[in-house]
């Protein structure tokens, strides 16, 4: 009965240790504007943008994997960890082992790049070019000044930061924030919150029961729509400067704007600013709270 009570606590012991990783460098040269892709399935990527004319990979990777593969497959450079045989064919059966990275990926500002992952964290910094990330529940964090970015999630949290010339995040759980500086938006998920900070936006924000807080201001002559079913909606603009169209069907139009000598109707209604563009605001049974802006400054600089 003790040996078994010893065999038993040694292997929990085992069990609750954390796993052994060994550390990698990889490093490959890239030709300008050659599109990158990176595939790996769980831990920490932080990827970095560089002056340096090639790819760099550094970090640690659990001694599951045998390594890192950096090769070119159908006109871009693929990242990817490198199975053993045993675990390949786990995969092939659609049980892949549980073999987490923690990798910093330099690579040429400008480079297109598509990630690809299922846990963990994404976290890209000082890129300038194209951007598209997938993921299942990773968090993905986005800072600089892009041409695009795309990003797709089930459960993870997204964070943008920075401007483009186009954010487009889409999740179903996670919350999305974006502290903008121009740009047009296309934000959208089921039950998660959307808050946006910025200036001269455009484009949409929709969520089916999330709440959506938005402060900052529409571009001249642009429209930013906000869209939700039952989620409730604050609106910190100044009210003097852009076309506001305020509209909830069940829910009520709260007014917080400090002196102001006629309150807003409860359910529609249309401020008319002296110029800049249009923010057009609907919810069908939630209510929409609107105030003037914060005074800490410019929401982009927050």
């Amino acid at each position: 009965m003790m040996r078994r009570l010893r065999a038993t606590t040694v292997l929990c012991l085992l069990l609750a240790s954390p796993a052994a990783s060994r550390t990698v460098d990889e490093s490959v040269t890239l030709e300008p504007g050659e599109p990158v892709r990176i595939d790996i399935a769980f831990g920490e990527l932080k990827i970095v943008g560089t002056d340096q004319a090639r790819l760099r990979a550094h970090g640690e990777i659990d001694e599951g994997l045998s390594g890192l593969r950096l090769a070119r497959d159908g006109g871009a450079l693929e990242v990817r960890t490198k199975l053993p045989f045993r675990s390949w064919l786990r995969r092939l059966r659609h049980d892949e082992p549980r073999a987490a990275v923690q990798l910093t990926i330099e690579l040429p500002r400008h480079t297109p790049l598509f990630v690809v992952t299922r846990e963990g964290l994404v976290d890209v910094q000082e890129l300038s070019g194209r951007l598209g990330v997938v993921t299942v529940a990773a968090d993905v964090k986005i800072r600089g000044a892009l041409e695009s970015v795309a990003v797709e999630s089930v459960s993870g949290d997204i964070e943008l930061r920075g401007g483009a010339e186009r954010w487009s995040a889409h999740s179903l759980s996670g919350d999305v924030r974006l502290w903008g500086d121009g740009g047009g938006l296309a934000l959208e998920t089921v039950d998660g919150a959307i808050e946006v900070r910025g200036a001269n936006l455009k484009g949409r924000l929709r969520t089916v029961s999330g709440t959506v807080l938005f402060e900052g201001d529409v571009a001249n002559d642009g429209l930013l729509e906000i869209d939700t079913e039952a989620g409730p909606i604050e609106v910190r603009a100044d009210t003097r400067a852009q076309r506001i169209d305020l509209l909830t069907d069940r829910g009520r139009v709260v007014d917080r704007r400090p002196d102001v000598e006629a309150p807003l109707p409860d359910q529609r209604s249309l401020l008319a600013g002296d110029g800049g563009g249009t923010l057009r605001v609907r919810t069908f049974s939630a209510s929409i709270i609107v105030q003037g802006p914060a005074s800490e400054g410019p929401p982009s600089q927050r």
